[in-house]
Formats: structure tokens, C-alpha cells, sequence
């Protein structure tokens, strides 16, 4: 195992433990009203992404 590896996997439990004794610090935060609505509204207008393939395919780069 590498120093790396055995880095991320201290890292990780350490982190779990933490949170084990500690608990989510962002689990008694409140949700903006305001935040609310406008990601309410953004998810429920169909997606403006347009994918790769089709991009390519427009400009024809493909």
C-alpha cells in the first residue's frame, strides 16, 4: 500500500469518526424560502444541456 493510499484511508476513517461522535453539522440549517422556490422552479423546466454528439453534429465537427 502506498503512503497515498494509506493517507486517503486514514483521512476517511477519521472523518467517520468524527461525524460518528459529532454528528452532520448541517443538520439542523434551514433552507432559504427563497432558495427553495427558485430550485423548486429550475427542476421542473426540462433540462437546457444539449449533449456532445449533438453539438458536433450542428457544426459538423463530426
Amino acid at each position: 500500500m502506498t503512503s497515498k493510499t494509506l493517507d486517503k484511508k486514514i483521512n476517511l476513517i477519521v472523518e467517520q469518526k468524527l461525524n460518528e461522535l459529532l454528528g452532520d453539522p448541517d443538520s439542523f440549517l434551514s433552507i432559504n424560502k427563497n432558495f427553495l422556490r427558485k430550485l423548486k422552479l429550475r427542476l421542473s423546466k426540462p433540462s437546457k444541456l444539449i449533449a456532445h454528439s449533438q453539438v458536433l453534429k450542428k457544426y459538423g465537427l463530426r
